[in-house]
């Protein structure tokens, strides 16, 4: 009995010392004096993130933690082998938050301080159009004709694959009370008092509110006369009703032309634009929406004078082309050839005037930008007819975070 009590002491003394060895080194992995890697980039989206985060050197294995606290109770641990990692399942408009940590010659580092960032509060979907003014029916008769396309401008407006929660149009000066007929049924609209290109801006009444408005913004300024129709540019500062937070949106129609004095022109109404969107942002800490013709390709430098585009995007604006997920019709441009009343290509955007662009980048996403064209048939250049303008309307959805 002796013996078998001393072996069982020894056994017993073994089994100690081997499980103290286990959580002596179990707590040696788990040790480092380094922090975990640094999250760079959160794109916050309805139900998911993605979430992008700095290289440990010698390292291609990471985990990355999240909960609805910041003392990380009852956190989903997840495992990457890249610098980035999509998390979807997520709830709506909830904060969430965040730590990585990464493996290092068989150990962990720290988790890194937790970031906060949530899903994004809602997403909607916007556009621009510009619907050919009808004063210029004499000189495009027949195929342009307003009376012969009104019809097809709203069901493109409307149709399936469109369908936006928030639209400005321009070149509407004429035709306006027919148009707002013509989608009162769907939409509520801000007409600007001035008679102007970017009169109105239409919203899903089930969708947002009108909350304020501003028909005076000047964005050519004293030291640029006449162009009293494109001056002014449309503003409404809409809520949106299911989470009461509010963005503002700009409608614009910047003049067209190809010499240096219309390039300047339009320089200046960019920067003024900005200026003012920035200065709105600052009062009112909403995110901006900046729609509109702005007659002028992506990348036009005309006598050394950047393109409007350019000039808006080098003061933090993005343009939604840039930064979707998905873009649709791609590779065509925004407007019809009007002699072969056909779609005109455009590689990879560059035939764009119609834009859409946002501010700032850290409170949108956007998860696709469409050129919406209706082709006849199976065919990649011919039109259905009748053709609603000589533009196509250009749509983009995204998701706002607050």
């Amino acid at each position: 009995m002796k013996t078998i009590r001393i072996s069982h002491l020894f056994l017993l003394f073994g089994i100690l010392i081997i499980s103290c060895s286990k959580a002596q080194q179990t707590d040696e992995i788990k040790e480092s004096t380094e922090d975990g890697p640094e999250i760079t980039e959160v794109k916050r989206y309805l139900h998911r993130v993605i979430l992008s985060w700095s290289a440990v050197n010698g390292s291609s294995r990471y985990e990355i933690r999240y909960a609805k606290n910041s003392s990380m109770e009852k956190a989903v641990v997840l495992k990457s082998g890249m610098t980035f990692l999509e998390v979807g399942g997520l709830d709506a408009n909830q904060a969430y938050y965040w730590q990585t940590r990464a493996e290092i010659n068989g150990g962990w580092t720290d988790w890194s301080p937790a970031k906060q960032a949530g899903t994004a509060s809602y997403a909607t979907s916007v556009a621009t159009y510009n619907i050919l003014g009808a004063e210029h029916d004499a000189n495009i008769e027949p195929d342009f004709a307003w009376h012969l396309r009104r019809d097809a401008v709203r069901n493109i407006i409307l149709q399936r694959n469109n369908n936006p929660d928030i639209i400005g149009v321009q070149e509407a000066r004429v035709q306006i009370g027919e148009l707002v007929n013509l989608l009162k049924q769907d939409y509520h609209v801000h007409v600007s008092a001035r008679s102007l290109s970017p009169q109105a801006i239409f919203w899903k009444p089930e969708k947002f509110e009108l909350i304020g408005f501003n028909d005076d913004i000047d964005i050519f300024g004293p030291s640029i006369s006449g162009y009293t129709n494109q001056r002014y540019v449309t503003q409404v500062r809409l809520r949106e009703l299911n989470t009461g937070t509010e963005l503002l949106v700009y409608n614009l129609h910047i003049p067209s032309g190809s010499n240096a004095d219309r390039q300047q022109i339009r320089g200046t109404a960019a920067r003024n634009i900005v200026a003012h969107a920035k200065a709105q942002i600052t009062r009112f800490k909403i995110p901006v929406i900046l729609l509109g013709d702005f007659n002028n390709y992506p990348e036009t430098v005309i006598d050394g004078l950047p393109s409007s585009p350019m000039v808006i995007k080098g003061n933090g604006f993005q343009d939604v082309f840039d930064i979707a997920d998905n873009r649709v019709n791609a590779d065509y441009g925004t407007t019809v050839n009007r002699v072969t009343s056909g779609a005109r290509r455009g590689e990879n955007g560059s035939m764009r005037v119609d834009y859409i662009f946002v501010y700032p980048s850290d409170q949108i996403a956007v998860t696709q930008q469409a050129t919406i064209i209706n082709f006849e048939g199976s065919s990649s250049t011919l039109l259905e007819r009748p053709i609603p303008s000589d533009h196509h309307p250009v749509r983009a959805v995204l998701h706002l975070s607050y």
